[in-house]
């Protein structure tokens, strides 16, 4: 009798659950927020505005990309490596200028795609 009520119980929370989940990705996407990032709780140091010299060096990265990108339309990759970009800045072990995170960015795309 007890597997029973045991049975009853896991009826009602896993549809409970399921409803949770699916309901708080759509406050998510009402909300203009990306349900992923509120899940890894994003610190605030990945979306706050980059410095004069950050964004610069960010624009550079930018415009090789796009001279060597097949669609540089596509700008998911794009995204991608700004992300990366902000999250090595913020959390690296040790601060690394910009200029030498964008320059090694950029012989990394100018070497693969020499290849």
């Amino acid at each position: 009798m007890k597997l029973k009520g045991s049975f009853r119980a896991l009826v009602f929370l896993v549809p409970a659950f399921i409803a949770v989940v699916l309901l708080s990705s759509l406050v998510g996407c009402a909300s203009g927020q990306k349900t992923l990032h509120l899940f890894l709780g994003e610190p605030s140091s990945y979306t706050e505005p980059l410095s004069g010299d950050a964004q610069k060096q960010l624009d550079r990265f930018k415009t090789v990309y796009r001279d060597y990108s097949a669609d540089p339309e596509q700008t998911d990759r794009l995204e991608y490596f700004e992300f990366a970009y902000r999250r090595v800045r913020a959390g690296y072990v040790s601060e690394v200028p910009d200029a030498t995170l964008i320059d090694a960015a950029v012989k990394g795309v100018r070497d693969t795609k020499s290849q």
